[in-house]
């Protein structure tokens, strides 16, 4: 299927809100899925007038859904108007149900890059975007029928009504997966006013500039024309004769034949012959052997860097569970969040009752296990929302085990990470034939503290000290390695104004090998081997050597010349 499809909201109403319903007419082609967007006569000037289209939050989206492409080649416009730098995707090609085949994003020096679905640059321009004027982006997506002969082409246009590209940056053998695009988003990337106009998507050749439409009254020309006389032929006409050719259609050749009859071979007599073995002996003989040489390859090592949770996070309101993202300009539309940093646990009180009195003796408060519930909304392609929900379902199952995995959220700028299960899931089948289905998570995380997505880490010399702060709010369990040669290796935990703590152990830890404790599951180990046995009597329990909120002076010795202990912690929040 041939197509064109474009948008110049040109037909809308300035100040009313975009909708699949209003976008048409003579705005051009409607979009399939609408939210977050307005009219706008806001810096609509030049051919950008009368109307553009403004995204007030970092929340819109634009799309359109159910794209059949006659071949595998895909082209995108968009005019884009900047009111501060971001950092983020601003047009999403996609294959349905979250599926994407490349986005266009703005890095923050103003330069644009095309990436797949990895995150992996394919094209980036030299020329930055600067804030406060009109630009012009196009890019061309050739999908592969392998994962390494797509290719791409990205084109920006500081003129934005210029035919010459700014920059044009090519890519070949480039990975853009082998599923066919069926959608294209527009959204904001990431900040409060984000204005674009002129949109559009085509299978059939770059869609350059629109033209300025004018009307043109010329002069009226004079000039001498000349009709000659026809010549007029009467009584003529003509009756080709029949033509006779000669043709010879051959005999057909048929053969017939009796019933097979099988026979059987007789055998066959080989001759052969077994040599007699050949037997030496030898006696107190040396037996000098040659060198053997022989050829032998080394690969190229490769290396996998682990995801760490929260890395797929993007934008501002993003969540991510064990990978799977709930984001504005995916399939999956998170719209209200409980439970989170903002919200303190419940607390199990240790106050004792006081028997002669009002009130009771103080005791410490614990939290409870927190109670994270996130609601949204599902929107696809009609024929796609089963495929969507379905999708959702797997990634919400029921283990098999008490496993818990990660999830992490980006509420303002900061990610934080926590570890649960999936304890409800609610998505009502009122609208899925629209395309929309409305979802309710919620994750029970046995421990409630949150942490950091960052890992911090500090390198202690032998018996020197160091201050490691926690910013958050909660205490924290280290990760401490001491790596041998050590001799009754200490580490010592002061924070400030508190009670230190101290673990010891009467151990020698060998060169080559490391003690690992973790304080978060109490465990001491050698290479491989349960070293709880070997602490002091100074010590305290393993479980109680934390990083409290605020900084804390952390003490190594290795015994005067062991290597450095290492410490790696993430800040903890209530």
């Amino acid at each position: 299927m041939v197509f064109t499809l474009k948008n110049n909201f040109n037909g809308g109403s300035d100040g009313t809100k975009i909708t699949a319903a209003n976008s048409g007419g003579d705005s051009g082609d409607a979009f399939q899925t609408a939210s977050s967007t307005n009219y706008t006569s806001a810096n609509a000037t030049g051919m950008r007038a009368p109307l553009v289209a403004v995204f007030p939050d970092d929340n819109g989206t634009l799309a359109w859904t159910g794209l059949t492409l006659a071949a595998r080649t895909l082209y995108v416009r968009i005019y884009c108007y900047l009111t501060e730098l971001p950092s983020n995707a601003v047009v999403q090609i996609d294959a349905g149900s979250g599926s994407t085949v490349a986005t266009i994003r703005f890095n923050s020096n103003g330069t644009v890059r095309l990436v797949n679905r990895s995150g992996v640059s394919l094209a980036t321009t030299t020329s930055p975007v600067s804030t406060g004027q009109w630009v012009r982006i196009e890019a061309k997506i050739v999908v592969g029928t392998s994962a390494s002969n797509g290719s791409c082409e990205l084109r920006l246009y500081l003129n934005p009504d210029s035919g010459i590209p700014t920059d044009a940056v090519p890519a070949s053998g480039v990975d853009l997966g082998t599923t066919l695009p069926a959608r294209v988003m527009f959204f904001n990337p990431g900040f409060s006013a984000f204005y674009m106009d002129d949109v559009a998507v085509s299978d059939v050749d770059w869609i350059g500039t629109d033209q300025l439409d004018a009307e043109a009254t010329p002069d009226t020309l004079t000039a001498v024309w000349d009709m000659p006389a026809p010549a007029i032929v009467l009584g003529a006409g003509a009756k080709p004769d029949t033509l006779t050719g000669a043709w010879t259609l051959p005999a057909p050749e048929i053969t017939t034949a009796d019933g097979l009859v099988a026979i059987n071979p007789d055998p066959l007599a080989g001759v052969w012959v077994m040599p007699a073995p050949a037997v030496a002996a030898f006696k107190n003989a040396l037996v000098s052997v040659e060198t053997i040489t022989g050829r032998w390859d080394v690969h190229d090592p490769t290396a996998g860097v682990p995801i760490n949770p929260g890395d797929q996070i993007t934008g501002k309101g993003q969540v991510e569970w064990n990978g799977f993202v709930f984001a504005a300009n995916t399939t999956y539309i998170p719209q209200k969040l409980d439970g989170w940093i903002t919200d303190m646990p419940g607390l199990d009180s240790g106050n004792v009752p006081q028997p002669g009195r009002h009130g009771s003796y103080p005791g410490r408060k614990l939290a409870q296990e927190r109670h994270v519930t996130l609601s949204g909304l599902i929107i696809t392609d009609p024929e796609e929302i089963e495929q969507a929900i379905e999708a959702l379902i797997q990634e919400t199952r029921v283990l098999e085990d008490d496993t818990e995995l990660p999830l992490a959220i980006r509420l303002i700028n900061r990610v934080y990470v926590g570890y649960g299960s999936v304890t409800r899931r609610s998505i009502p089948p009122d609208k899925i034939g629209i395309g929309q289905a409305q979802y309710t998570l919620q994750w029970t995380l046995s421990d409630p503290v949150l942490l950091s997505r960052e890992l911090n880490s500090a390198v202690i010399v032998d018996r020197t000290s160091q201050t490691l702060i926690n910013a958050g709010n909660a205490a924290t369990y280290p990760l401490i390695r001491m790596p041998g040669p050590a001799a009754n290796p200490a580490i010592e935990i002061k924070p400030a104004g508190g009670q230190e703590r101290l673990l010891e152990f009467n151990l020698e830890v060998p060169a080559g090998q490391t003690l690992i404790i973790d304080a978060y599951y109490g465990t001491v180990r050698l290479g491989g081997d349960d070293q709880i046995g070997s602490l002091s009597d100074a010590s305290t329990a393993i479980t109680d050597l934390v990083l409290p909120a605020g900084p804390s002076l952390v003490t190594y010795d290795g015994g005067g010349s062991a290597p450095a202990a290492t410490v790696l912690w993430r800040h903890a929040y209530l």
